[in-house]
């Protein structure tokens, strides 16, 4: 089934969120097997894109370039999964007389993402009953009597629950990936790559500038507050090259350097999932390059290994 344009819902600020994770670690994983990949030649994605490219230019959202990739990504994974589900649960079966059987069963991974999230909706229960494996063979649905299940999904994904329950996902992988620089460059370089292929300074004229070869790229944004604090926070005051501890200084928020992982200079974004805490000298070495981001983490606590002879030391 071909995906569509994703809508988002965006609720209103919250300071906290409640994480459930069922799934989530999932859609991480294909998000960065997606990412990884050296070309991304998807029609899908590039249509989307093209349709999105204004709101990535703009800076500083808290609803941020993220957000909204992930939102789109899970909403055409679920499409997806219920095309496989389909050839599954209608599959050929070579020992029934019949055409089609329905005996065997086909999960879906919305529906069940979608009850352990919390969320409830008599259409979930009509996609729920429609999986659920039956004995003996069916004959393929009546239209006359049960609307074909492709009509159900169009009419619960119309339904503002499934865009709260695509919302929630999307602000848990939020949550999951913000901390994970190695993919956040990934994910910025390609953002980068699709900027310039859709032309994005033709749809935010006003947001781009020339640079010294005739590029446009985006205008630097100094970074509101909101962003410093987080960055400063999930990076725990340290430089991400060097590791120089950035907590003592006066003000730290105000004399850090807040570095785009993907220079504006070769298409990044004013993001704040594009940010990384740097030292002054680490930045201004770095400059307006792409360099490796670093892959050094602050443990929460010291942990010591068990000492060799201890019974609870598996290796």
């Amino acid at each position: 089934m071909a995906g569509r344009n994703s809508r988002f819902v965006v609720s209103l600020p919250r300071e906290r969120i409640s994480l459930r994770f069922a799934g989530v670690y999932y859609f991480a994983a294909q998000l960065d097997a997606l990412m990884s990949q050296k070309e991304i030649n998807n029609r899908e994605l590039s249509e989307y894109f093209a349709s999105r490219v204004a709101y990535y230019a703009m800076p500083f959202q808290k609803w941020t370039s993220l957000h909204i990739f992930s939102s789109h990504f899970v909403d055409v994974t679920f499409a997806e999964d219920l095309s496989r589900a389909l050839r599954i649960k209608y599959a050929r079966r070579g020992e029934c007389a019949k055409p089609w059987c329905q005996a065997r069963p086909a999960h879906l991974l919305a529906v069940d993402l979608f009850a352990a999230h919390g969320f409830d909706s008599p259409l979930q229960h009509e996609l729920a009953d429609w999986v659920e494996p039956r004995e003996g063979c069916c004959p393929p649905v009546d239209e006359a009597t049960c609307p074909p299940i492709e009509d159900m999904w169009e009419e619960w994904v119309e339904d503002r629950q499934y865009w709260l329950f695509v919302e929630q996902i999307a602000e848990e992988l939020f949550y999951l990936l913000f901390g994970n620089r190695s993919f956040l460059a990934k994910f910025h370089d390609r953002l980068a790559d699709w900027m310039r292929l859709n032309n994005a300074h033709l749809a935010s004229g006003e947001l781009f500038r020339k640079d010294a070869g005739g590029q446009y790229v985006l205008r630097r944004v100094g970074p509101p507050e909101w962003v410093k604090r987080a960055v400063f926070f999930r990076d725990r005051g340290y430089c991400c090259s060097c590791n120089r501890d950035l907590n003592g200084d006066q003000s730290p928020l105000n004399r850090s350097q807040f570095d785009h992982i993907v220079p504006l200079a070769l298409g990044g974004l004013n993001d704040v999932s594009n940010l990384q805490l740097l030292c002054k000298d680490c930045n201004n070495q770095k400059g307006g390059r792409t360099v490796p981001v670093g892959d050094v983490y602050e443990r929460w606590y010291p942990i010591d290994r068990l000492p060799r002879d201890d019974p609870l030391r598996l290796v």
